[in-house]
């Protein structure tokens, strides 16, 4: 009778040894980015491992689908005992930074440092958060937001490109002010929608809308970098052109800021 117990000893040390050493050997790919031999490991890990975080984060990494990496994602996002919680929120937030939902991403990149303290993410969570009010034409947050990164960060590799986009907002924001020395007679509001680095991605914007107003892109460049601005409507002052917006632009776009051009 002592055989089968030897037997069931055995088998529970090969669990309790044998296993955790297999995904520590996977975490320790995963850091590597040694994603061609993890695809190999992956089907016999989904099988012993359904449910573990690091098998649920491999399995968005390899995904093709970016709609079902994120499921994936979202699931080790709420397992903050995974070691890779912190990277499944970030690439989270990539996801609808691609999307173009710069308030969603900005949202869940706020979460890295916010509950993950210490994640090696923290410096390109805070700088992408600085983008999305970039890219969301937040002009002002967006220059808080880099002046307070730039000094708390001063040894980020981030720091560089935050100092250029800094550079390019006040290069903007003088543009403006030299603009408001024109006569009241030729100038007139516009709603900024957006501001992209593809102009296509501006046209599909003002195109979804489907406005019965004109619309318009404009380029600025500072310091060789160009984006793409989104512009609706040619309104005589800025309170028509806000109550515009207030009630057309709302349902589809939270956040716009009222900008001020020259009548062409």
């Amino acid at each position: 009778m002592s055989r089968p117990k030897i037997t069931v000893v055995i088998l529970l040390l090969y669990i309790a040894v044998i296993h955790p050493a297999t995904l520590q050997q996977v975490e320790k790919l995963l850091v590597e980015k040694k994603f061609t031999e993890l695809d190999s490991l992956l089907p016999d890990l989904k099988r012993q491992f359904p449910d573990h975080p690091t098998v649920l984060y491999l399995t968005g990494v390899l995904q093709t689908d970016a709609d079902l990496a994120f499921y994936y994602y979202h699931k080790v996002a709420n397992m903050p005992q995974s070691a890779f919680a912190d990277d499944a929120v970030f690439r989270m937030a990539q996801y609808y930074y691609a999307k173009q939902n710069y308030k969603l991403s900005r949202q869940y990149f706020m979460l890295v440092p916010e509950h993950f303290p210490g994640s090696p993410l923290t410096d390109d969570a805070l700088y992408m958060i600085c983008q999305n009010y970039l890219a969301l034409g937040k002009f002002d947050s967006a220059q808080v937001f880099f002046k307070a990164f730039i000094e708390k960060a001063p040894r980020s590799s981030f720091v560089d490109l935050a100092v250029m986009d800094l550079d390019f907002i006040e290069g903007l924001q003088l543009e403006n002010e030299s603009k408001s020395a024109v006569p009241l007679g030729i100038r007139h509001y516009c709603i900024q929608v957006g501001a992209f680095a593809n102009k296509e991605n501006a046209r599909n914007l003002l195109s979804s809308l489907d406005l019965d107003v004109e619309t318009e892109i404009v380029e600025k460049v500072v310091d060789g970098k160009k984006l793409y601005i989104a512009l609706v409507g040619k309104f005589q002052t800025s309170a028509m052109a806000k109550d515009f917006a207030e009630r057309i632009l709302e349902k589809t776009i939270q956040d716009y800021r009222i900008v001020q051009r020259i009548k062409i």
